[in-house]
């Protein structure tokens, strides 16, 4: 609502969801501009600050310093950014670093749920790699390769091709400088000044570029349209699997040989590890793709990776079933019971999945809510394959 209504309709139109958003981005911007200046100041003021704090980054990187001396004379590097191209810069790798990686962790942990046979697959994985270590003794460069090519890395590809966090990833062709296209192995031109929008719930369920087996059950497709005769559409990391002990020797992705990319600053190493499924070029985009491609896909999958890991090495993820039965109703079931209420449960969140997701600013759920339950590992309620 901010960002596509004028300030003034905001502040005056007489709805409360209007002045509810007029009143947040008034105090967003005073929380932003309060914090700016607390950091200019320090970098001012000649202190370091943290190199791992981003707004002392943009700050240093658009030219601010400590005031010259009298003594030296020398004057002060003109600022390359406005404050406020600053604050914006800030909310931005704030809203993109956050916001994306925590819807993903979401819906991993909602398809989990719905898919116990997934999750027991990951936790298996996960005691294989860790051997009972606690997390205080993992180690980046030991366990984050073994976790990104093992039943870990496939759950995260398996969420971000289902539900990638922007639906559509704007490009464009510079002004007077057309672009060749191959499309369908036939070759054709871009204009220039052309923009494009790359969709990607259409790319990710292509059944020309996916490994798919045949729905799990044709009669309730998981899509009432799309790919009846496959399982696109599933949640299925499995097809992600090459050969489970791949895991064991597997590497990070490495820099493309692209000398020109090299020389920009572009990581162009695949955003999948060696030992799960490649997909051809183009078919997996959720960090889009190309020189223009998410700056910070590695840290968002390492964060995903390790939420992964430290949740599913102790707990195991439920759907809540309070809207059917209560706690002690549940113990006293037998498992056929038990899977009559988790039945519909699934039915539930699966409707909500497929009726309740929208696009603002990132794909997430719009409506409702999903009720989830932690439990300690050996003590599940619902535990079949």
């Amino acid at each position: 609502m901010v960002l596509v209504m004028p300030r003034f309709l905001l502040k005056n139109l007489p709805f409360q969801t209007t002045k509810e958003a007029y009143t947040s981005y008034v105090e967003w911007g005073k929380y932003m501009n309060e914090m700016f200046q607390i950091k200019k100041a320090k970098v001012m003021a000649g202190e370091e600050g943290d190199d791992q704090d981003v707004m002392i980054a943009l700050v240093k990187g658009a030219g601010i310093s400590a005031q010259p001396s009298d003594e030296t004379g020398k004057e002060a590097p003109q600022q390359s950014l406005t404050d406020d191209e600053i604050i914006g810069n800030t909310f931005v790798i704030l809203l993109a670093g956050h916001e994306t990686t925590a819807n993903s962790i979401h819906f991993s942990l909602v398809y989990l749920a719905l898919n116990i046979a997934s999750q027991r697959h990951l936790q298996s994985d996960l005691d294989e790699i860790f051997q009972g270590r606690p997390a205080s003794q993992w180690d980046y460069d030991q366990d984050i390769p073994k976790l990104f090519g093992s039943m870990a890395g496939a759950v995260l590809n398996e969420e971000l091709r289902l539900i990638a966090p922007v639906v559509g990833i704007p490009k464009s062709t510079a002004k007077n400088s057309p672009q060749p296209l191959n499309v369908g192995g036939k070759k054709c031109t871009v204009p220039g000044g052309i923009y494009i929008a790359f969709i990607t719930p259409a790319v990710h369920r292509n059944p020309n570029q996916w490994p798919a087996g045949p729905p799990a059950d044709p009669n309730k497709p998981a899509h009432p349209l799309s790919n009846l005769d496959n399982d696109l559409e599933e949640f299925k990391p499995e097809r992600w699997l090459l050969d489970t002990d791949a895991k064991k020797t597997a590497s990070m992705p490495v820099q493309d040989a692209d000398t020109e990319a090299s020389q920009l600053g572009v990581n162009t190493a695949a955003d999948t590890s060696a030992a799960l499924y490649r997909p051809p070029k183009g078919a997996y985009i959720p960090f889009s793709e190309g020189y223009r491609s998410c700056l910070g896909r590695r840290f968002a999958q390492v964060e995903i990776l390790a939420f992964l890991a430290l949740v599913f090495s102790q707990y195991s993820v439920e759907l809540a079933v309070d809207e059917y039965a209560t706690d002690e109703e549940v113990e006293a079931m037998d498992e056929k019971g038990r899977r009559r209420v988790w039945g519909m449960a699934k039915e539930k969140v699966e409707r909500q999945m497929r009726n309740d997701m929208a696009s603002v600013i990132t794909l997430q759920l719009r409506k409702g809510s999903i009720g989830l339950r932690f439990v300690r590992r050996g003590r599940e309620r619902f535990n079949w394959n």
